[in-house]
């Protein structure tokens, strides 16, 4: 059997982003789907679908932890802009090695910028989401250091 490039990439890509991230996808095309630059691997999009996705449930997740603290509006806006902006996504996807593994696009010549990273973490949620569901998604989130232990259930 004769293998794509893509094909031999994503399952070496793959299993070692499972390991970083602390998540057996059950779907690996979830995980694969997460780590593609726009125009990368047949991805049109890259992973702004699940960066979308991603960037909602983080949203909400952080609201949801809020609500019961009975804090006021303020601090839950300031809570979820600090933890979801896009740099501080960046440098935590930098700090676990997440750049190493984004599959960027040919004119980018390698260089992963800090919004494609912030992007694959985005849509790293979202990937975990939809393949593992909530339990899944607590464990990667604080992994990830999205989330403090203490708001993760």
């Amino acid at each position: 059997m004769v293998f794509s490039q893509g094909y031999l990439r994503e399952n070496i890509i793959v299993p070692q982003v499972e390991e970083l991230i602390g998540y057996k996808f059950n779907n690996k095309k979830y995980c694969w789907e997460a780590l593609q630059a726009k125009g990368t691997n047949g991805y049109l999009l890259g992973n702004k679908r699940l960066a979308l996705l991603g960037d909602a449930i983080l949203r909400y997740r952080l609201i949801k932890a809020w609500y019961p603290t009975g804090s006021s509006t303020e601090a839950c806006q300031n809570m979820v802009s600090k933890s979801v902006l896009n740099t501080r996504l960046g440098i935590l996807g930098k700090q676990i090695g997440l750049d190493n593994f984004i599959c960027t696009n040919p004119s980018q010549k390698g260089n992963v910028q800090d919004s494609q990273v912030a992007d694959a973490m985005e849509a790293l949620v979202g990937a975990v989401d939809e393949d593992g569901g909530e339990k899944a998604l607590d464990v990667v989130m604080a992994r990830l250091g999205v989330v403090s232990s203490s708001i993760s259930k």
